[in-house]
């Protein structure tokens, strides 16, 4: 058996006390299943299988595998440079070509014998028949061998389900989804994919008679949906009952006086604000009027004043003219006085000194009344400016009121005719 112990060499071979083990456990020798038990000189003589790859000592010409000797030699074993069977000291060792060839011929079973395998031949072929390395080979002949799957999904089956298994049972092989279309993995399409799926049906959540809808659609069956619960259609007028929607015209019918009663009060309700409002307007209406009146007062005011003003400005203009007149006739009186008196040059300075304070002074005046005139003017355009964005202002005012006036009349005529019908 592929288990078996080298250290049970000495119960098998008295003359060799060394028995050496591989670190796996495994000995080096065929542990197949052969159809006639082999002959004693083809065994190794440590691990006690048909020797593989088998060498020959010149000591005592026994056979060894050529892995058994190696790991012997290796070995930490108590004279391990003597052969491990006639304890020579000295010995030579030589690959036994015949007795390979030999061992290769032997007839052997499939290992998978015990699954169905009814396969029988030499055990050069036997690597061959089992084909381990390939999952999906068409020529391997053994159809009972354990296989990884492909995908990496982890199970083991055997050769001849694989294929049963990438198709219908492998949760890593690839589908689509049958309600999106979506490719992926059985195991993520099956779990993770239908929870977000867009096309995956379910349920109304109403139980209605519909059935299940795509989940995309699920909010757009809602708002058909004849067991969805809805309010009233005269919610927004005080009912507060809530029917599933196959139901409302049902209530609808059913509740018309209540509904009457519902709207009258909601329409007296709204009559009400909207009287309170129109008397609100015509109490700003009314207050506009006023401010207008007072802004006409004040602007009345500011004309008299500019009148004044104007009338001011005349005065000093004429007072102007007067004094230029003066001037002229002071600038008469220094000619003459120039040409008669010549050479008095104190009387000319101080008729100079009289014409500079006076020519002084009329500037002075006019500075003055151009300030005063400029001020006034812009008095005036602020007062007008004022004036008109006012009249703006009650003109927009009274529009309003106007058009708030006409729907309260209207709201009223309505409530009226209904509260008559």
């Amino acid at each position: 058996m592929a288990g078996k112990c080298i250290d049970e060499l000495e119960d098998v071979v008295e003359t060799s006390p060394v028995t050496v083990k591989d670190d796996s456990g495994e000995v080096g020798g065929y542990d197949c299943d052969f159809v006639e038990p082999p002959s004693d000189d083809l065994l190794c003589k440590i691990c006690q299988y048909p020797a593989r790859d088998p060498i020959l000592t010149d000591c005592c010409g026994h056979n060894f595998c050529n892995h058994c000797m190696e790991r012997y030699l290796q070995s930490k074993v108590i004279d391990h440079d003597k052969c491990p069977f006639c304890r020579e000291e000295k010995f030579q060792t030589f690959p036994d070509r015949k007795t390979a060839r030999y061992i290769l011929s032997l007839q052997v079973f499939c290992p998978n014998k015990s699954k169905g395998c009814s396969w029988c031949g030499e055990l050069r072929s036997l690597e061959a028949h089992l084909n381990e390395n390939s999952a999906s080979s068409n020529t391997a002949s053994c159809l009972f061998t354990e296989l990884q799957c492909s995908n990496g999904c982890g199970v083991v089956v055997q050769r001849r389900l694989v294929e049963g298994h990438l198709k219908s049972e492998c949760e890593l092989r690839e589908v689509k989804c049958e309600y999106c279309n979506t490719t992926g993995s059985y195991r993520w399409i099956s779990s993770s994919h239908e929870e977000e799926c867009p096309g995956y049906p379910v349920e109304c959540p109403n139980h209605c008679e519909t059935g299940h809808v795509r989940r995309e659609e699920i909010s757009v069956h809602l708002e058909e949906c004849p067991l969805a619960v809805v309010k009233c259609p005269y919610a927004v007028v005080g009912c507060d009952s809530v029917v599933r929607r196959r139901e409302k015209m049902d209530h609808v019918m059913g509740s018309v006086v209540q509904h009457m009663e519902y709207t009258m009060l909601t329409n007296q309700k709204e009559l009400t604000v909207l009287e309170k409002r129109l008397d609100a307007k015509e109490e700003e209406l009314e207050r506009v009027k006023r401010d207008l009146q007072d802004t006409k007062d004040r602007l009345g005011k500011k004309e008299i004043v500019v009148k004044s003003l104007e009338k001011s400005l005349q005065d000093a203009e004429d007072r102007l003219d007067v004094k230029e007149k003066a001037i002229t006739s002071i600038k008469q009186e220094l000619e003459v006085t120039r040409c008669v008196v010549k050479g008095n040059g104190e009387t000319i300075a101080e008729k100079g000194k009289e014409l500079a304070e006076a020519r002084k002074n009329s500037e002075h005046v006019q500075t003055q009344l151009k300030a005063a005139i400029a001020e006034k003017g812009r008095e005036m355009d602020e007062a007008r400016k004022n004036s008109e964005q006012v009249q703006t202002q009650l003109k927009a005012a009274i529009a309003e009121k106007g058009r708030e006036m006409d729907e309260a009349r209207k709201n009223s005529e309505q409530v009226q005719t209904q509260l008559k019908a």
